[in-house]
């Protein structure tokens, strides 16, 4: 039985409680340190499982902003920080993707991977759809308050307790004219409706969402809920998956843009091919000039991206 209008925002708001339930343990918050024991939020990360192997995935520019500074994670079991050490591969606009592989910071990690068979084939939300985000906010300004002052700024403390808690958005595709937006793509991006305003709970009164600046990095998520509901199916989270990657909002009109899943995908291979051919070069001996054989071998062995 399809939803009626009215249904909406009482299943929205259990939708987002089951699925905070379910991503939660998935992300991380990121934090950029210039100064020693102190850092501030900087973005969003969230811990993937691609052929076997843990990375962390966020946006490109959440990467470039950190240059010249110390980059942190937080993979459990405890509060402290870990540094993002390792080499990270990006791609830059109209993507805005980055990933690095976790090595030994992972083996006592107590975080859970996005798989890759939650990743979608494809952005393909049915009509009406609630799409579920999660994030940390870097600052503790409004969503619309500019500028954003250093007063307003989250901090982090290395080693100490995390002062920025996660903001889970539930919200549909953005659906009236966007007219002309910085930097987006119709190509590569879509977006989804991010208010001023949203109330906390079923029927409560609306309150200030926080900026979303520091939201840069999350996964987005198609939860399947009002296609389960459209089919007589009976939803939980496990049915969701990635549908996108949030990568900046926009205060008019009140959009957040993410780049759709279809483009994540070949990019995710493509880096995945280059490392495993790297890592068999290395196996070989590192024999000069014999690369081709390595990409080969990758490609062959890596046909397409599992988890």
């Amino acid at each position: 039985m399809a939803l009626t209008r009215e249904d909406h925002e009482r299943w929205m708001t259990v939708a987002r409680g089951r699925m905070i339930d379910f991503v939660s343990p998935l992300i991380t918050p990121i934090s950029l340190s210039r100064t020693e024991g102190r850092g501030e939020a900087l973005g969003t990360g969230n811990y993937i499982g691609i052929n076997g192997s843990a990375y962390l995935l966020t946006n490109e520019h959440v990467i470039a902003e950190g240059v010249g500074g110390h980059l942190g994670h937080l993979p459990g079991p405890t509060d402290d920080y870990v540094a993002m050490a390792h080499h990270i591969v990006t791609a830059e606009q109209p993507i805005d993707m980055a990933l690095m592989r976790l090595r030994d910071e992972w083996i006592k990690a107590t975080k859970g991977v996005v798989t890759i068979s939650m990743f979608d084939q494809a952005y393909n939300p049915v009509e009406d759809e609630f799409l579920f985000f999660i994030g940390y906010p870097g600052t503790r300004a409004t969503r619309l308050q500019t500028p954003i002052r250093e007063l307003h700024a989250r901090h982090t403390a290395f080693g100490g307790p995390i002062e920025n808690l996660a903001v889970p958005i539930i919200t549909q595709a953005f659906r009236s004219d966007l007219g002309q937006l910085l930097s987006f793509d119709p190509a590569y991006h879509t977006a989804v409706h991010l208010p001023t305003r949203s109330p906390r709970v079923d029927g409560g009164p609306a309150e200030d969402l926080p900026n979303a600046m520091g939201m840069s990095g999350s996964l987005v998520w198609d939860t399947k809920f009002v296609a389960c509901t459209n089919r007589g199916i009976p939803w939980g989270p496990q049915l969701a998956k990635v549908c996108g990657l949030i990568r900046t909002a926009y205060p008019r009109p009140e959009v957040a843009g993410l780049t759709r899943v279809e483009h994540l995908r070949p990019v995710l291979l493509d880096w995945v091919r280059h490392e495993r051919a790297f890592i068999h070069w290395l196996d070989r001996g590192e024999p000069l000039w014999q690369e081709g054989v390595d990409w080969e071998w990758a490609e062959r062995e890596f046909p397409e991206l599992r988890d």
